[in-house]
């Protein structure tokens, strides 16, 4: 957070002391005049964090370097020292724009403690900018972080978003691919049209084809009767979003298929094949590979779904983004509650950034709203966030051993099941914690059930239903 430092002091004994303490394990990078003059002329030309200033020095007062630095346009945090201070003018300095004052001698223990404090308030500062800043926003492409990882998403989907390309959008349960999709559908080609939309996960399998392609004929087999158009045709000239595309059955798969190939369909029971244009979005949380080693995926459909492909990052890959998203959500869930509550700790932050945060953004957004309706009267502290860890022991799932190379859904599945157990069992709350539907948490219990990876005893699938 604070890597440039100037130090300002005329005594060389203590310059030396403090510079050689400061620099060690390259922890910040200092810079150290004597004069007030040196100052201001390291200030005119070089940028810093943090600037370590004594009040008495040989050309003047250390206020006259206050007024100069809140002057500059990203103004450094200022830590004043003197030998000869007094309450007064601590207050004073602080009333000039000082961050802190620091009365000599002191420890380096002490010094330690206000550079600490300096760190935290620079973070929160740094933050609160950010969010506050409107050309942030415009740019971020809604997407709040800093990391290299999500910047990396963000010039991909500049660079996507004007094209025609079919994109697949990957990543794990709650890391953000509904926005990613959104944005690729508000800043692309087709925006001006209405986006339809489809979770092939809410839907029964024996409704997904006719739902999708339309039927000549009401099916039989089908829970909802219907005939007419399906969401392709519809979405002619617009854009259309598949979430969760992994869940199609093999026939739908195959019809899919066809339409990116060759741009037409035919409805079921039709024989008269539809000229379709459509702009597909396909989101996914499995890995589609091991989908297809397993034969549940069709490769050729996996190749051209991934024309143009999108990986969103997990939250534990952008450890930077972190106190950005807490302080966002803290912000937007205390408006709405109509709450007054106050900033996180130094404690609280390194408690969410320790966290590995398998429910990803999702799951933070959860824990802020649980810890913003508690409303403490302080800042946000560890135990206000109520976050699982050691002291409340490991959680039993009572997982079989995952098969191989279906890595990202047994990633899903246990946290799943870590979820329902959490929740002893009931399937409202942790289809609420889970961000998804009571039936579609349904439906995965059963596919697990079935399929034999999770143990029948390691919960009541009608229990909390």
């Amino acid at each position: 957070m604070l890597e440039r430092l100037l130090l300002v002091e005329d005594e060389i004994v203590l310059r030396e002391s403090l510079e050689q303490h400061l620099q060690h394990q390259d922890r910040f990078e200092v810079v150290a005049v004597d004069t007030l003059v040196g100052a201001h002329a390291k200030l005119d030309t070089e940028a810093f964090d943090l600037v370590l200033t004594d009040v008495w020095l040989p050309d003047g007062l250390g206020a006259e370097l206050l007024a100069k630095i809140q002057s500059l346009p990203a103004p450094p945090l200022v830590i004043v020292i003197s030998a000869f201070g007094s309450p007064e003018s601590a207050v004073a300095s602080l009333d000039q724009g000082a961050f802190d004052y620091v009365f000599k001698p002191f420890t380096h223990a002490q010094l330690e403690a206000v550079l600490h404090k300096a760190e935290d308030h620079a973070q929160l500062l740094k933050v609160t900018r950010f969010l506050s800043s409107r050309a942030a926003r415009e740019n971020d492409l809604g997407l709040l972080g800093v990391s290299p990882a999500l910047e990396q998403l963000r010039q991909s989907l500049r660079q996507l978003a004007r094209t025609e390309e079919c994109v697949l959008v990957q990543g794990e349960i709650g890391a953000g691919k509904s926005l990613v999709a959104r944005v690729l559908y508000e800043q692309g080609l087709r925006a001006a049209a209405p986006c339809l939309k489809l979770d092939c996960t809410r839907v029964p399998e024996t409704d997904l084809e006719a739902e999708l392609f339309g039927c000549e004929t009401p099916l039989v087999r089908s829970s909802t009767p219907r005939r007419g158009p399906g969401r392709c045709e519809l979405a002619n000239g617009r854009t259309l979003l598949l979430e969760e595309v992994s869940a199609l059955p093999s026939a739908a798969q195959a019809r899919l298929l066809r339409l990116l190939q060759t741009k037409t369909l035919e409805r079921l029971g039709g024989a008269r094949p539809i000229p379709v244009n459509v702009r597909l979005i396909a989101t996914t949380s499995r890995d589609l590979p091991a989908l297809v080693n397993r034969g549940i995926f069709q490769e050729d459909l996996r190749l051209a779904l991934s024309t143009a492909a999108l990986r969103v990052p997990s939250l534990r890959e952008r450890p930077p983004d972190i106190p950005f998203l807490a302080e966002h959500f803290r912000q937007f869930f205390a408006r709405k509650h109509g709450l007054q509550v106050r900033e996180f700790s130094a404690e609280g932050l390194a408690a969410l950034q320790r966290y590995p945060w398998p429910g990803n953004v999702r799951e933070l957004q959860t824990v802020i709203e649980r810890a913003v309706l508690q409303n403490p009267p302080g800042p946000l502290e560890p135990a206000d966030l109520n976050l699982p860890g050691p002291a409340g022991g490991p959680v039993k799932c009572n997982l079989l051993p995952p098969p191989p190379g279906d890595l990202l859904s047994e990633v899903e599945k246990r946290h799943i099941v870590t979820i329902l157990t959490r929740c002893r069992g009931n399937r409202t709350h942790t289809a609420q914690r889970l961000g998804i539907s009571l039936r579609t948490l349904r439906n995965k219990l059963r596919a697990y059930q079935r399929n034999g990876s999770v143990e029948r005893g390691a919960w009541s699938v009608e229990r909390g239903a």
